[in-house]
């Protein structure tokens, strides 16, 4: 498996640990916009978060930045695993249902029951790695 090496990809800067990144949030829109220039993600009916590791400690940030680690502790649990000393990833957090797809529901009754098993994190962006700054990187 190849590593990723942010200090070879164009537009990635050398940069201190963040800390909270104002997430891009979503616009409306009627009508998806075509053409080889536009990439996709399937938009769940979950939580927006992003998960911060920094020195094999992570932590679980809302999209305004409150901190819900001890609510996504699973996840946060699940992040000190990946290969990395300091990262930031964006994405969204959803209770699966068996057929496809996100029950918001659920999601919000597992958080009110302080249950965090169920949980997966689906991220969508790489926004820091190991002292880069990936956000003026390429999506491709």
């Amino acid at each position: 498996m190849a590593r990723f090496l942010p200090r070879t990809t164009a537009g990635c800067v050398a940069r201190e640990f963040p800390g909270f990144v104002e997430p891009c949030l979503a616009t409306l829109s009627y009508k998806a916009p075509d053409g080889d220039r536009w990439v996709h993600e399937i938009k769940f009916d979950g939580y927006r978060a992003q998960a911060h590791l920094q020195s094999h400690k992570a932590k679980i940030l809302t999209r305004r930045g409150h901190d819900w680690t001890a609510r996504f502790s699973s996840i946060a649990e699940a992040i000190t695993d990946f290969p990395a000393r300091h990262m930031i990833l964006d994405g969204e957090v959803i209770v699966p249902r068996a057929s496809g797809g996100a029950d918001f529901g659920e999601l919000q009754k597992d958080l009110a029951r302080g249950q965090a098993g169920g949980f997966v994190y689906y991220a969508f962006d790489l926004l820091y790695l190991d002292g880069f700054d990936l956000q003026g990187a390429s999506l491709r």
